[in-house]
């Protein structure tokens, strides 16, 4: 069927708007790169978390997805080009011979449906068998997933195998994998261990890898890895890459940067233990610092050549998030940086102590507080995305041993220059921990709770853990868009009355209620900044993608 929307083509060139993020993202797909929505940890390399697509604008659960048998989904979600989300979980406890963990790799389709498990089997050992990091996905649509087992797996966008790195082992066994895997632009995949203690022994050992695409290790640091050699903290946080490749990554109280050859440009150690590290777009390294028995926590400033501390900002609590970097520090000017603080794991008290942090960047030794938002609603697991309207989403991790119980929470806030403004927010039936949101097509969002942390509490037939996406569903299939004059002909392969269709280009300014049976003028919104694209004219053109989504 088709429907007729009749707009001026001179209407059309001014309200067919687009954020440059998501230009430059339309551009890549065109050329024939399928460029995904969320494809790692933190977003990008350079973990800034910002993505050039635009959230959801309210609250609204569209659908979510129990994990049956997953325990607890500890790990930030990602999304492909084609809307598939994918994360791991924990896994099924299983009584035995040694206590064996089950953790799985999920893909589920962009209606909430189950696409496809990806099933390692179980592995001895209490943690051995979890998920605890984000998939990450490449440039060709391969999913990369690291388990405590110490094996780092390549899984085909079809849930079947395609390669399984096993990191060293010494003579106990090998450590578990942490963090969530960072591709570089040349396919390298980074990654670290972390050793494990098991019944006073102590298994494997602190390594940073880098793999070559195929599965082959390229190098491994410390040098002296294949014969035993470790670093003496273990690598619990995810690796950033800087614009010119150097590679950054902590372990305990030090901070690394490793040239892409695997040599060491420098390390820097800290009082503080040193977490998450992002890089600005001038290759400032900002790392979180926090303390786990009393202190303050911090966000350390990094100069890219040699480690030296730009600047440091502390916080009376001891615990703080990585940082979410703004479009205003991304363009290289300097800018702000979004990150929340809490008092977990260091006191017995009520966990409902955290704030909101905005700060700026203005140089070396320069940083300047621009505002904070008390979060006074559950524990701060900290802002984790940040969307192309400058929509900043806040996982609070909530407490559901408290009296009452308190559920995590996703808060949206928009930075008003002198203060924050809460939007709206949405509660999860479990706690957030790492499960934190990211930004999906459509204006949508999803996260992931976890209900029960202690296996040896947990019950598996109602502590289920649970995908959540915010936001719009779709309900018109495949369309075309083709432009004839200043009539676009939309074709649908199905439709529902109450939809509203919009074209990618104008997602935030340009929506018109519609139904199945008739044709209707749009009344455009007004742009909110000048047309982009050759000579101004952004009307869209034969295989422009149309979608229509519910109210």
């Amino acid at each position: 069927m088709f429907k007729k929307i009749l707009v001026a083509a001179l209407v059309l060139a001014a309200v067919l708007t687009i954020d440059q993020g998501q230009s430059q993202a339309r551009t890549e797909v065109s050329a024939g790169a399928a460029v995904p929505y969320w494809p790692s940890f933190g977003y990008d390399r350079q973990n800034t978390s910002r993505s050039p697509h635009p959230g959801p604008q309210s609250g609204v659960i569209a659908w979510t997805y129990p994990a049956v048998k997953g325990r607890v989904i500890n790990n930030q979600p990602t999304v492909d080009s084609n809307g598939t989300v994918y994360f791991g979980t924990w896994g099924s406890y299983v009584e035995g011979t040694g206590n064996r963990a089950r953790g799985m790799l999920y893909a589920i389709n962009p209606d909430g449906s189950e696409k496809w498990v990806y099933d390692p089997g179980p592995q001895e050992g209490y943690y051995l068998g979890t998920i605890e990091t984000s998939p990450a996905i490449g440039p060709d649509g391969t999913i990369y997933i690291g388990r405590g087992d110490g094996i780092l797996r390549a899984v085909n966008s079809d849930g079947s195998e395609k390669w399984a790195f096993e990191t060293y082992a010494d003579t106990y066994g090998r450590a578990q994998i942490f963090t969530s895997p960072a591709i570089a632009e040349d396919g390298t995949i980074y990654f670290g261990t972390g050793v494990y203690k098991v019944l006073g022994v102590t298994l494997g050992t602190n390594v940073f890898y880098a793999l070559n695409p195929d599965g082959t290790l390229k190098w491994a640091y410390p040098a002296d890895a294949a014969t035993g050699g470790t670093l003496s903290q273990q690598i619990f946080m995810n690796p950033a890459i800087g614009p010119d490749g150097t590679v950054y990554f902590s372990a305990g109280f030090t901070t690394y940067a490793l040239n892409p050859d695997g040599t060491e440009r420098w390390h820097k150690t800290s009082i503080r233990n040193m977490w998450s590290t992002a890089v600005g777009a001038d290759g400032t390294v900002y790392v979180q610092a926090m303390y786990k028995a009393g202190g303050t926590g911090a966000i350390y400033a990094l100069n890219p050549e040699d480690g030296s501390r730009k600047w440091m900002f502390s916080v009376p609590e001891p615990t703080v998030s990585k940082v979410v970097i703004a479009a205003d520090t991304l363009s290289g000017t300097g800018g702000t940086l979004y990150f929340g603080s809490g008092t977990h794991e260091t006191t017995d008290e009520p966990q409902n102590v955290g704030k909101l942090y905005a700060i700026v960047d203005c140089g070396q030794d320069c940083v300047q507080e621009k505002w904070t938002e008390p979060v006074d609603f559950g524990l701060s697991a900290g802002p984790s995305a940040l969307d192309a309207t400058g929509t900043i989403y806040v996982a609070l991790r909530g407490d559901l041993d408290a009296t009452p119980p308190v559920p995590g929470r996703v808060v949206t806030l928009r930075d008003l220059g002198e203060r924050a403004e809460i939007l709206w927010s949405v509660e999860a039936n479990g706690e957030i921990w790492l499960g934190q949101p990211v930004i999906g097509p459509n204006r949508t969002l999803y996260f992931a709770d976890a209900v029960c942390m202690d296996y040896s509490t947990c019950d598996e037939e109602t502590d289920v853990p649970s995908l959540y996406v915010v936001g719009p569903s779709e309900c018109v299939g495949d369309a075309n868009g083709n432009s004839v004059g200043d009539v676009v002909d939309i074709q649908a392969t199905a439709a529902q009355p109450g939809c509203l269709v919009y074209l990618p280009q104008t997602v935030s300014h340009w929506r018109q209620p519609w139904s199945a049976s008739t044709s209707m003028p749009t009344t455009p919104m007004p742009p909110s900044r000048p047309p982009a694209g050759p000579g101004g004219n952004n009307a869209p053109h034969a295989g422009d993608a149309v979608s229509a989504v519910k109210p």
